[in-house]
């Protein structure tokens, strides 16, 4: 049995007890939903390099999914200009945030990639985090969410101006 080593960053290893020429072997270790949260406070802003050493994520993207502390972050634009985002995401009357998935340009799919882990988040037991921002560098944290309805498809224009299927997902802050 080899030594196991634990890292500062959250992953654990093992030094091989023989003398094969075995690659080091990382196990991920889950942060705990509580950890997380208590690392970030509603309405407070935050930077992007906060988020992504927090939920070990990309620094890109809207959709940052995160296997190593089973989190999917969800980064929502807010602007008035189209060019700078093409999602229509916001609060609606009906008390749920409505983000728009993963896809800039054509129809999205609920199979794609972070789409499918948001629509399963029921099942596959994701935590899963919003942020908004409406300037470089700022993220307000609404909170965790959770999402409140099936996902629905409507008609936007993509990156190009194109008219194509989008899926909407209702999410409702996480009491």
């Amino acid at each position: 049995m080899g030594k196991v080593i634990r890292h500062q960053k959250g992953f654990i290893h093992s030094e091989p007890a023989t003398n094969l020429k075995q690659t080091e072997i990382k196990t991920p270790v889950h942060r705990e939903n509580a950890w997380l949260s208590s690392k970030f406070v509603s309405d407070k802003v935050y930077s992007n390099q906060d988020i992504t050493r927090v939920f070990l994520t990309s620094p890109q993207g809207g959709m940052r999914r995160s296997k190593r502390t089973n989190s999917l972050v969800l980064i929502a634009k807010v602007s008035t200009n189209a060019g700078d985002n093409p999602y229509e995401d916001r609060w609606q009357s009906d008390g749920y945030f409505h983000y728009t998935g993963m896809g800039r340009i054509g129809d999205q799919s609920l199979e794609y990639m972070q789409n499918r882990t948001l629509a399963e988040s029921e099942t596959n037991h994701v935590n899963i985090y919003l942020f908004e921002s409406s300037h470089a560098n700022e993220y307000r944290y609404c909170g965790e969410v959770r999402l409140a309805a099936a996902p629905y498809a409507i008609q936007e224009t993509d990156a190009t101006g194109k008219l194509r299927r989008v899926y909407k997902f209702p999410l409702a802050i996480k009491q």
